[in-house]
């Protein structure tokens, strides 16, 4: 639990993180936090432990959180920890794996056209022009490859909304590429639909 905090941590404290790295980066380093075995400086902060434990113990520096984790259990005798590591070791790879499905459905449904919507409103035109047009023609994000019941409620809005879809339509093929808010109001429809959306987010 205290990782996939971390991760909602790392994403809210990032300002404007879509401008910083594309969703696949993003999910790469939220993996790598979930999946780390590592009993580093933030682990062992949330085992109550000093960011020297490892060496001053003289344990050995690749050892596995959990196990670290059970091995400072008080209550229990050496005997009783050695019985339980295996157990615990197979219980924490469920609960990372579990995870790292729900992010990846999140990752395919969820998010692929909302992420790509937030890169229309960065500050570079050139940024913002290329979201567009992934949001029209790129395989895996592309809206008007959809069906209806294929779409998040997101991407129904968009495809139901002739205004909004010829707006993308016009950003992706504007020369030179604009910014959404520096149109004379030609896209403020469409500034403000992911704006409010992910505001509300």
């Amino acid at each position: 639990m205290k990782k996939a905090m971390y991760v909602y941590y790392h994403i809210e404290n990032t300002e404007h993180v879509s401008t910083h790295m594309s969703l696949d980066v993003l999910f790469q380093t939220a993996t790598k936090i979930l999946t780390s075995t590592e009993c580093d400086a933030y682990t062992l902060g949330h085992l109550g432990l000093p960011a020297d434990y490892i060496a001053t113990q003289g344990l050995r520096p690749d050892i596995h959180w959990v196990e670290v984790a059970l091995r400072t259990s008080p209550r229990l005798s050496a005997g009783e920890q050695d019985e339980l590591l295996p157990s615990l070791y197979e219980f924490n790879e469920k609960i990372v794996y579990r995870t790292q499905g729900h992010m990846g459905l999140n990752l395919i449904n969820i998010f692929r056209t909302t992420w790509t919507s937030a890169a229309m409103l960065n500050p570079d035109p050139q940024v913002a022009q290329e979201a567009a047009n992934k949001l029209l023609w790129q395989p895996s994000v592309g809206i008007p490859r959809l069906r209806l019941d294929q779409c998040t409620p997101f991407e129904r809005c968009l495809l139901t909304n002739t205004g909004l879809m010829q707006q993308i339509e016009d950003v992706a093929s504007i020369k030179p590429p604009m910014q959404l808010w520096r149109c004379n109001g030609q896209f403020s429809d469409l500034f403000y639909f992911p704006a409010s959306f992910l505001r509300g987010a």
